[in-house]
């Protein structure tokens, strides 16, 4: 996706993708190809997907390559790539109109369905800037330190206000860095386009609502302002991509590769997570901005990306029963395949998974048994995000059936294709319309109040997400 004249932005990132789909809501509509297409074209490929899983697996994993390097940069313009750009970009596909409250921070799906359900905005910390390459091996993790070290000076000296997140994923990443690096970065300040965004579209008594994701992982700091991550969130442990076990050489031997464990270079840090975290050194600038334009702020803080999911499930739990609905349906979201507009007009209870791997599938399990919320739900909606691998802790569609004890009526997979997941890439072209189809309500229901969803938080008791207000000498 092109945004200046050499900055992209990859739609199938996790921060793009929400901005997307949180803007649309905004407008009253749905979230169709998870953004990587116009809307309109959402009829003229769907009858593709008929087709699409049909073709052999390695083809199919070839043209998932093929679609990833389209939205990448060469390297020799990594340097040209301008962060206020991107940020620009952010701020124009949100309606021209005031705001009760501004969400800024981390990344985090649940984290978009309370916005939505605010009817605000969200400007994103995180960008992913994809860049294209080849000769390295997914395993090698010290030639791809190495060349992402050659092109990262430049950017940075031209861009002293983010910090850079290089960033190799040899299991969830696998096809995709065959061909591409991902470089994420963070800002460290509001920037020209963000301050202005905020001072046109706060409403004079809105509020800035910041929200902090503190998981960290360990790195290589390559300077002040760089790192390399080698691994990612997901269904191994940052432990077994450093020192190995037995999931991960089961893993490399079904992958044909010679290496049993892999090398990486040793951490000598850690840092926030490339694609979750926050970096603090942008509350601090934030801190600045409310204390000199009059505008109350209000953090919200987590440990875990889905330590939100089960808040923000309850929450709608909650704001939907106050008006007795007749079905009571949980959507059980994974990645960027999402739609908040959906949710809200199905009277729907979102719960976010980070992907569609063990360690989210128990905590999805634990949420659904919990007393409060155990057995309540006539239907429950499963999205699995296919991202083409048989990865470590890969949760299978047999797995995500464990969830169906919980459901009083159905319990049904959305877009999704057994015999063909996790190369099941038809989904992409798939769960809108399945969710649609499902959807009786004609209207949204009225945004909430800022006030409801922290007083919610507050009184739910949760020690994993808390709410605080400003350091002394900042606007409460």
């Amino acid at each position: 996706m092109k945004v200046g004249q050499f900055t992209r932005l990859a739609a199938f990132d996790s921060a793009t993708a929400m901005v997307a789909a949180l803007a649309r809501s905004l407008r009253g509509k749905g979230f169709p190809l998870v953004g990587t297409f116009p809307a309109w074209t959402e009829s003229l490929l769907s009858p593709l997907a008929s087709i699409v899983n049909h073709i052999p697996s390695s083809l199919r994993e070839s043209l998932f390559v093929a679609a990833g390097q389209t939205e990448s940069m060469r390297a020799n313009q990594l340097h040209l790539a301008a962060v206020e750009e991107m940020c620009r970009w952010v701020t124009e596909q949100y309606p021209n109109r005031q705001y009760p409250a501004v969400a800024i921070g981390s990344t985090n799906g649940a984290a978009i369905h309370l916005f939505a359900a605010l009817g605000i905005p969200w400007l994103p910390q995180t960008f992913l800037l994809p860049v294209a390459r080849t000769g390295i091996a997914p395993d090698d993790a010290e030639q791809e330190l190495a060349w992402g070290n050659l092109i990262a000076a430049e950017f940075l000296n031209r861009n002293t206000d983010v910090s850079l997140h290089h960033m190799q994923d040899p299991i969830q990443d696998r096809l995709m860095v065959r061909a591409i690096s991902y470089f994420r970065i963070k800002k460290l300040t509001l920037g020209a386009s963000y301050e202005k965004f905020l001072k046109s579209s706060l409403a004079p008594d809105g509020r800035i609502l910041l929200i902090e994701c503190g998981k960290i992982w360990p790195v290589v700091r390559l300077s002040e302002r760089h790192y390399f991550q080698f691994g990612a969130t997901g269904g191994a442990s940052s432990e077994e991509y450093y020192r190995g076990g037995d999931r991960i050489r089961t893993f490399l031997a079904k992958q044909h590769t010679s290496p049993s464990a892999w090398s990486p270079p040793k951490p000598d840090s850690t840092a926030p997570e490339a694609e979750w975290g926050f970096h603090p050194e942008l509350r601090r600038d934030i801190q600045r901005f409310s204390a000199q334009n009059g505008r109350a702020l209000k953090r919200i803080t987590f440990q875990e990306p889905e330590d939100l999911s089960p808040v923000t499930a309850n929450f709608y739990r909650d704001w939907h029963r106050k008006e007795k609905p007749t079905t009571t349906r949980l959507l059980v979201e994974s990645f960027i395949l999402l739609d908040p507009q959906w949710v809200l007009q199905a009277r729907a209870i979102p719960y976010w998974t980070v992907f569609s791997v063990k360690p989210s599938l128990e905590r999805a399990l634990e949420y659904v048994a919990t007393a409060d919320s155990g057995s309540v739900f006539d239907e429950i909606l499963i999205m699995l995000f296919p991202h083409g691998v048989e990865s470590v802790g890969l949760a299978s569609v047999k797995d995500w059936e464990a969830l169906s004890q919980y459901a009083r009526s159905s319990c049904r997979f959305i877009g999704a294709d057994r015999k063909a997941y996790p190369r099941d890439f038809a989904a992409f072209l798939r769960y809108h319309r399945e969710l649609w189809q499902r959807c009786e309500k004609a209207q949204s229901p009225h945004s909430v109040p800022l006030s409801a969803v922290l007083k919610f938080i507050q009184d739910c008791g949760d020690p994993k997400v808390k709410i605080h207000s400003p350091e002394a000498g900042h606007l409460a």
